[in-house]
């Protein structure tokens, strides 16, 4: 009977071992994709942002480009 109990006592210290390198595993796999999604969302802010400012155009700027398209034609 006492060996019983001393092997169950031995093993809990690796069942302890077990969970937290499992938690530290999913810790660490929530904090990358977190990071990949802050990522993506500061790519797509930048690509918005350049995209408004290609499109940002006054009248005389497309006056003048209509202008030499219908010149070239």
């Amino acid at each position: 009977m006492k060996s019983k109990i001393k092997k169950f006592s031995n093993e809990k210290g690796s069942v302890t071992l077990f969970v937290t390198s499992t938690m530290l595993l999913v810790i660490t796999l929530l904090i990358l994709m977190y990071a990949g999604q802050i990522n993506k969302i500061n790519n797509q802010k930048k690509q918005l942002t350049q995209i408004e400012a290609n499109y940002k155009v006054d009248d005389g700027e497309m006056d003048a480009a209509y202008n030499r398209l219908v010149e070239n034609k």
